[in-house]
């Protein structure tokens, strides 16, 4: 019996994020990491649905840390960047 593997967020971050900028199609990100179209449907469901809490308020150190993260380990080379406003 195979074990199961665990995605990490930055990693999930990172795949969904080059899916969406159309770096790579489902398809080649799923033979590449040997996932599901499914799982990687829901991993972009998730992203989506929770992308706005990225700038929420309340405290605002958190959001723009929570950005930076986002920004410097799953990004990775993609060129984006948070700006504090």
């Amino acid at each position: 019996m195979k074990t199961r593997r665990k995605f990490s967020p930055e990693f999930k971050t990172k795949v969904v994020l080059q899916l969406l900028s159309g770096e790579k199609s489902n398809a080649e990100l799923c033979r590449e990491h040997r996932i599901t179209a499914q799982m990687l449907g829901n991993w972009k469901g998730h992203f989506l649905s929770h992308a706005s809490s990225v700038f929420e308020s309340g405290n605002g150190d958190s959001a723009e840390s929570e950005c930076r993260v986002m920004g410097e380990n799953a990004l990775n080379g993609i060129g984006w960047m948070c700006a504090s406003g």
